[in-house]
């Protein structure tokens, strides 16, 4: 068999395997969605001791009254949360996702609101408890949106300018009146989120809460802007592992320190249909380069090629790079090669002569 044929063969093998695994990853997800989303609801009408106490601790006229009961008659209707663990914003979930490459082959995907609905609902159910981290990273944090008085705001009377989510909810506590003061406590409660790119006025009817508890409310918004500066995934953590990156979507090989990627050595790539959606994060799955020989490598997938600037171009010179430190290897193998030869050719000449 010519190594083209092995080529060929071996490709069709990880083809055919990607798609096997394919069909028992929607089957485990398909069972996991139903369970995630049954457990959820067992957890909202018995609340374990953990987010009973965490519920009572958050909001301030219970009475006495016991949370689970409290919360089902009451706090379901107001957007009160059931569990220790926060409802993740769309921000959240997919940084959530990103961090965790386990979760991204649980859900078959880690880029849309349904994946980031179900991160939300993990972290919920599993993630706090499993102590993931499930706060925004830094730089993202959201601000109080409005262009005038804050009187104005709280009247549900203002402009807003951000390119991402505007996030409505109520400037005062139901439970004890107060005012509202952070993202964080306002997400305590029900909230609607519209993206928006620009500036505009948010006190149209399509920006108020639909629900009806809250439609004579004074409100607020405010805006967390969607991700583009970070579109970088981690997809497998360790060499070996599998990374889950769809076809067209770039593929970066390098340090395990996402914030120092491309300030070493690194490979760079697109990712072919061939490769099923699946590769192996290793030497041998990037072509046999190796960027940082000796050292723990990680792979990250790049969802938004324009969130980098000149990626094409970027990966263009990597490749080119890395094809000449490739060839000159070869060439080194091949000197190698040669010289043993030529070594054993005189050994064998000796022997001769001393026979």
């Amino acid at each position: 068999m010519t190594s083209e044929e092995r080529k060929k063969k071996k490709m069709l093998e990880r083809q055919k395997a990607a798609a096997e695994k394919k069909t028992i990853v929607y089957q485990v997800t398909s069972i996991y969605k139903n369970t995630i989303a049954i457990t959820n609801y067992l957890m909202m009408i018995e609340m374990n001791t953990q987010n009973a106490d965490c519920y009572a601790n958050r909001y301030t006229d219970l009475a006495g009254m016991n949370p689970s009961e409290h919360y089902l008659t009451v706090g379901k209707d107001q957007g009160r949360l059931w569990s220790c663990g926060k409802n993740l914003t769309r921000l959240e979930g997919q940084q959530y996702l990103w961090r965790y490459p386990d979760l991204q082959h649980l859900f078959e995907g880690s880029l849309g609101d349904k994946y980031y609905q179900l991160a939300s609902e993990h972290f919920m159910a599993e993630g706090f408890s499993q102590k993931r981290q499930g706060d925004r990273d830094k730089g993202f944090e959201p601000w109080l949106c409005n262009d005038g008085e804050r009187q104005d705001l709280y009247q549900y009377k203002a402009t807003c300018t951000c390119i991402g989510d505007i996030v409505t909810g109520l400037a005062y506590r139901p439970d004890n009146g107060q005012f509202i003061k952070t993202f964080d406590e306002l997400r305590q409660w029900y909230t609607e989120s519209h993206f928006i790119n620009g500036t505009e006025d948010v006190s149209h009817p399509a920006f108020a809460p639909s629900t009806a508890i809250f439609q004579q409310e004074q409100k607020q918004v405010w805006c967390e802007r969607r991700n583009r500066a970070n579109m970088m995934s981690l997809c497998a953590k360790e060499d070996g592992d599998d990374c889950m990156c769809a076809a067209g979507n770039y593929i970066v090989y390098g340090s395990q320190d996402l914030n120092s990627v491309f300030n070493g050595y690194f490979f760079i790539d697109v990712v072919n249909a061939t490769d099923g959606g699946h590769l192996d994060c290793d030497v041998e799955g990037m072509g046999g380069v190796d960027p940082l020989k000796g050292q723990k490598k990680s792979c990250y997938c790049i969802q938004d090629a324009s969130a980098v600037k000149g990626i094409y171009l970027m990966m263009q010179a990597n490749k080119k790079y890395w094809l000449n430190v490739l060839y000159q290897l070869y060439l080194e193998q091949q000197r190698t090669i040669i010289i043993t030869r030529e070594e054993q050719e005189i050994k064998i000449k000796r022997e001769r002569m001393v026979r």
